[in-house]
């Protein structure tokens, strides 16, 4: 009894998903604003695409995708409204139909499912984006089984791909978290660490170690993640900053030590004295921070940066940081190791500005799809967020990333060089 109704209800899914090649469709009537209903269907998508519906029903999605495609190339054109009605409505009716066949992946590999979903929210995508791929071409071969009731590989990958997003979710949380203690201990030894302060880099190294195993076997205790990075961030840096001190002074005579020591103390005056002032400006404008001192905060933020790392500018009270050194090849949203040390000093302007929120814009070329350029580019956005929250320099709720697709460009999309520009990411700093 038990297999028949198995037998039935699979028959029903088939008869559902996988029989007519068409799903129905409803036309509208002709009243209809073209373009609000384009606006609506394209907002639809892509809450379809934040609940990961291009893998749970990948063909259906994937032909919603072409039809709203060829609408927004209609409208445009200012074709008749009745033919971009049509492939709005075609558009519409894969989308349900993908939805619906998403509903019945859930019902199948819901842990596949919020494994992928954990690895997204941590950067994977991002950080592993040939991996993440190859992950994801495996899952959509599942769930296009799934569309046509084929069930019999399912339970034979699913194991398997679940580790595969679970492994990528790890190494997303140990790339943004400790690729910047990894590039400052390496550039520590590569200055002399090794022979002016062995002792503080074994120790630097068995901390750096420890953290890495404790985000290893609690990927998810994300406050507890985020204090032990930041203390291995920091001792990092107090490590490199010991060598750097330490072969100077093996390089200085003792005259000359003494000479660093009371212009440090100088200095250290002179900074007090600054800080001091600072303090007395915060005190009297306590929303906000003097003409003068903001001017000398913005300057200090121009200065961090070479013409090459980027562009910084201020319009009122707000700064932007156009990243000019953080590129991203075509079609991907993946941070380099090359890409931190700018990062680093983007860290260190916020950290100037404490009481701001901030913005991260993605931008892309204009190869691509507008809805697939919308995608990339806040893709590209929370993967800097992603790097910025690592770093605990302002709380989740004050760090925004929002993807502007291809709407800005700063050049030409016609030549190779304008479009990699045009592949970027600012930095919008409010007061």
């Amino acid at each position: 009894m038990k297999s028949s109704y198995l037998i039935a209800f699979f028959l029903i899914c088939f008869l559902f998903f996988g029989c007519s090649r068409s799903p129905p469709v409803q036309e509208t009537p002709k009243t209809v604003n073209v373009v609000e209903e384009f606006k609506s269907l394209n907002a639809d998508m892509n809450s379809a695409l934040a609940n990961q519906v291009d893998v749970l029903s990948p063909r259906n999605f994937h032909v919603a995708t072409e039809y709203l495609d060829d609408a927004r190339k209609s409208i445009e054109k200012q074709k008749v409204p009745s033919e971009t009605s049509h492939q709005i409505t075609i558009a519409r009716s894969y989308l349900n139909r993908a939805n619906e066949a998403a509903k019945f992946s859930h019902q199948n590999i819901q842990d596949v499912i919020i494994a992928r979903q954990l690895a997204v929210s941590a950067g994977a995508f991002g950080f592993f984006r040939s991996e993440f791929q190859r992950a994801d071409n495996i899952l959509k071969n599942i769930t296009t089984d799934l569309e046509y009731n084929n069930i019999a590989n399912v339970e034979k990958m699913r194991s398997a791909l679940k580790t595969a997003y679970s492994e990528l979710e790890l190494a997303a949380i140990k790339r943004q978290n400790l690729t910047e203690a990894r590039l400052t201990i390496a550039l520590a030894v590569k200055d002399g660490a090794k022979k002016f302060a062995p002792q503080t880099l074994v120790t630097i190294i068995k901390n750096f170690n420890e953290t890495s195993a404790y985000i290893t076997t609690h990927p998810h205790e994300v406050d507890q993640i985020a204090t032990r990075s930041r203390e291995t961030n920091q001792s990092a840096y107090q490590l490199l900053q010991t060598t750097h001190e330490l072969a100077d002074t093996n390089k200085m005579s003792q005259e000359k030590l003494a000479t660093t020591k009371m212009r440090g103390k100088e200095n250290k005056s002179i900074e007090d004295r600054i800080s001091t002032g600072q303090s007395a400006v915060v005190r009297k404008n306590e929303d906000h921070e003097s003409e003068k001192v903001f001017n000398e905060k913005f300057e200090r933020a121009r200065r961090k940066f070479t013409k090459n790392e980027a562009e910084v500018k201020k319009l009122g009270s707000t700064i932007t940081i156009r990243l000019k050194g953080l590129v991203f090849p075509s079609s991907q949203s993946a941070l380099k190791d090359s890409n931190f040390p700018l990062l680093g000093k983007v860290r260190r302007v916020i950290k100037e500005f404490s009481n701001s929120t901030v913005v991260v814009e993605g931008h892309t070329d204009s190869i691509g799809t507008k809805t697939i350029n919308d995608k990339l580019s806040r893709e590209r956005a929370l993967t800097v967020r992603g790097y910025l929250l690592s770093v605990d320099i302002l709380p989740a709720n004050r760090i925004k990333a929002i993807g502007s697709g291809e709407e800005n460009p700063l050049a030409t999309n016609n030549t190779s060089s304008g479009r990699a520009q045009n592949r970027r990411v600012d930095i919008v700093i409010k007061l």
